[in-house]
């Protein structure tokens, strides 16, 4: 048996899924933020036989290593516009959350990479939302963590019983029309809002301007309206009503990087 210890600043994580590949085994590390993209993370891979476990030596990278390790050997126009929008995108996440802002992971880019980059602002002036007339979701926003995550508030306080309360999240997902539903073991409690909020967090960087619809149900039965709203909805309004300029810059950046991702993606 084999499994995979990776190392961010202190902390140690232990990965015993993988997955078989023509290369290899497979193992994915996913807690990093788009402002984290210049930590280095180091890894090591342990095997465990007859008893005595065996460790490899240990290897090091970051998700800029990545970046301008293919951007020196890619010939493909569209993933290099790919990798300096994500540059960017991460650069800006720094400089909001205000983290290692020293060492911006785009300030090594060329000036021929620079050219590679989207260069007009993303429109998403069409970008709307919906809302529940009923009540029960009422409110919406955006999470930036190691993917950017719709989140949903609501008011169940109408209901004795909030084990019988489930969401249903109707999204795309490669293509593939998808449904998940997530029940009370999976809310979390806003006491600033009064609210029970739920996340949809499997939403991929070419899907920032999919819809995603929430249905509130009780007990089998829908109590809400469904609303539909997707990231780009978010950025819209927040660009609109924002007076941020970093945040927005951010928003932007964003944007840019998602659009090109769904370029690349769906070519």
């Amino acid at each position: 048996s084999f499994y995979l210890v990776v190392k961010k600043g202190d902390e140690l994580v232990t990965i015993t899924d993988y997955t078989e590949t023509a290369d290899g085994y497979k193992f994915v590390f996913e807690g990093i933020s788009a402002c984290e993209a210049g930590v280095e993370l180091e890894a090591t891979l342990y095997a465990v036989k007859d008893g005595e476990t065996y460790a490899s030596n240990a290897d090091t990278y970051s998700v800029k290593e990545y970046a301008y390790n293919k951007l020196a050997e890619s010939t493909d126009p569209a993933f290099k516009t790919l990798l300096v929008d994500m540059l960017n995108y991460c650069a800006a996440a720094q400089l909001y959350f205000g983290v290692d802002t020293e060492n911006l992971v785009n300030a090594e880019l060329t000036n021929e990479q620079k050219a590679l980059a989207t260069q007009t602002d993303a429109d998403v002036s069409g970008a709307t939302s919906t809302s529940d007339t009923k009540e029960i979701i009422r409110g919406k926003s955006v999470v930036f963590n190691s993917n950017v995550e719709l989140k949903f508030y609501m008011d169940l306080s109408a209901y004795d019983d909030i084990t019988l309360v489930t969401v249903m999240l109707e999204y795309t997902a490669n293509g593939v029309a998808t449904v998940k539903t997530v029940d009370y073991n999976d809310f979390a409690y806003n006491s600033q809002y009064d609210a029970y909020t739920v996340k949809m967090v499997d939403i991929a960087a070419a899907d920032l301007r999919d819809e995603v619809k929430v249905t509130v149900l009780y007990d089998g039965e829908e109590v809400s309206d469904t609303v539909s709203y997707n990231v780009a909805a978010y950025v819209n309004s927040r660009l609109t009503n924002s007076t941020n300029e970093s945040f927005k810059t951010l928003l932007k950046e964003l944007m840019k990087y998602s659009d090109s991702a769904k370029t690349y993606f769906n070519k």
